[in-house]
């Protein structure tokens, strides 16, 4: 409704309409964790089987299916949360993202996110805007590419265009002229970039 992409809300209301019209939910088994996935083995024929349960039940029960398919994404359960040395020490509340669902609990903390992912960049902007503070904690810097350039130009038109494609370093196939007219123009494109990485 509002802008380029649906809000969290939008989303979840148009999976939730989706799974309906197709009468999907009648196939899903919710709060459901798979502990184990195996082959039936040369001798039982391709497949597998699965090992499941509630999530926090201690009962679990075997299937066999045909097809998996692994697509557990932020949603994998239980969520995993590296052993630190020394973790005990630390005052804070430790959260995984997955978990990370209501930025108000960021309310006037210090917050570090650590990871660069999108749910890592997600979760550092909602607690940035509650919390005391907010730090992005990573192995190597990457850098995240505005949604519009300067605020005007969506940045799809500035790279997915004929002068995205100029920007890029001279493909090794053009012709004379081509490769005369993007060597001129280098210092253009050096400027481009620039300008790019202030926005």
């Amino acid at each position: 409704k509002n802008g380029y992409f649906p809000s969290g809300p939008e989303t979840q209301q148009y999976i939730e309409s989706y799974a309906k019209r197709f009468d999907l939910l009648k196939l899903i088994r919710f709060n459901t964790g798979v502990q184990e996935i195996f082959s039936r083995g040369a001798t039982a024929g391709p497949g597998w089987k699965l090992c499941h349960g509630r999530t926090g039940a201690a009962q679990t029960t075997e299937e066999e299916f045909d097809f998996v398919v692994v697509a557990t994404g932020m949603y994998g359960w239980p969520p995993h949360i590296p052993k630190v040395p020394e973790r005990q020490d630390f005052k804070g509340e430790i959260l995984h993202s997955q978990t990370f669902q209501d930025c108000n609990i960021a309310a006037g903390k210090n917050v570090i996110v650590v990871g660069g992912g999108k749910s890592a960049i997600d979760n550092a902007v909602s607690a940035g805007k509650v919390g005391k503070s907010s730090t992005l904690l990573v192995r190597s810097a990457h850098w995240p590419v505005a949604r519009h350039l300067c605020n005007l130009v969506p940045f799809k038109w500035g790279t997915y265009s004929r002068l995205g494609h100029f920007m890029c370093p001279t493909h090794w196939d053009v012709t004379s002229t081509e490769w005369y007219l993007h060597s001129l123009l280098a210092p253009v494109k050096w400027v481009g970039w620039r300008i790019v990485e202030l926005m």
